[in-house]
C-alpha cells in the first residue's frame, strides 16, 4: 500500500509542471504530446497509444536540440514504464514487446529507473532543480517498488536538496499533487511512506 501511493504520487506530479499544456488533444507540440501520454497511461490504461507519443515527443525534441525536453521525455518514458498501464497490458508487452527494443516486461522497474537516471544527469548538467526535485521523487519510487529502501530514502533526500536549491533560481516552479499544499508536505508524507522516518 505505501509503494502503491508512493508510485501513485510520484508518477502524478513530476512532469505535470513541464508538460503544462494539458491533455486535450494531439498537437505538433511535443510538450502536450507528453501530457496526453501521461493521462493516456495513467488515467485510461492506454500505453501503447501513449508510448508512440512519448517517443514522438522524445524525437521532436532531440529534433530540436531541446535537452531539458528530452530530459522530461524521459523522465515520462521512466514513469510510464512502471505505470498501472503498463502492468494491465502485460499480455501486449509480452508477445510485442516495447518501441524501445531494449526493454522488456520483467525487467521495465529497472529501465524505468535507467530513464529517470538519464533525464537527473541532463537536468543536473542544465542546473534544472525544479526538474531534479521531481524526477528524484520518480527515482524514489523505482527503488522503493524493488525494495531498496535506503536508495529510495536517498533519492528523497536529494529531492528535497534540489527543491531548496530551485527556491533560489526566480522562475522555479515546483509542483505538487493535489492534497499537499508544499512541497515540504509532500516530501514528508513521501518520506513517511518509504518508511525513511
Amino acid at each position: 500500500m505505501q509503494i502503491a501511493r508512493l508510485m501513485f504520487l510520484a508518477g502524478s506530479a513530476i512532469f505535470l509542471a513541464a508538460c503544462s499544456t494539458g491533455p486535450s488533444r494531439v498537437s505538433d507540440d511535443p510538450a502536450a504530446k507528453l501530457a496526453l501520454a501521461t493521462d493516456l497511461f495513467q488515467s485510461k490504461e492506454q500505453p501503447v497509444a501513449a508510448e508512440r507519443l512519448i517517443r514522438e515527443a522524445m524525437r521532436a525534441y532531440e529534433a530540436k536540440g531541446d535537452q531539458v525536453g528530452v530530459a522530461d521525455a524521459y523522465g515520462t518514458y521512466g514513469t510510464f514504464f512502471r505505470s498501472h498501464g503498463v502492468a494491465v497490458a502485460e499480455s501486449k508487452y509480452r508477445k510485442d514487446g516495447f518501441l524501445d527494443p531494449t526493454a522488456d516486461f520483467d525487467r521495465r522497474y529497472a529501465k524505468a529507473l535507467e530513464y529517470h537516471l538519464k533525464a537527473r544527469d541532463i537536468y543536473a548538467s542544465r542546473k534544472r532543480y525544479d526538474r531534479l526535485a521531481g524526477i528524484y521523487v520518480a527515482i524514489a519510487a523505482d527503488n522503493s517498488i524493488v525494495g531498496r529502501r535506503q536508495a529510495a530514502c536517498t533519492a528523497l533526500d536529494q529531492s528535497m536538496e534540489s527543491y531548496r536549491q530551485s527556491q533560489q533560481e526566480p522562475k522555479s516552479e515546483v509542483s505538487v499533487p493535489a492534497g499537499f499544499k508544499t512541497f515540504d508536505e509532500y516530501w514528508l508524507s513521501l518520506k513517511k511512506d518509504a518508511r525513511c522516518m
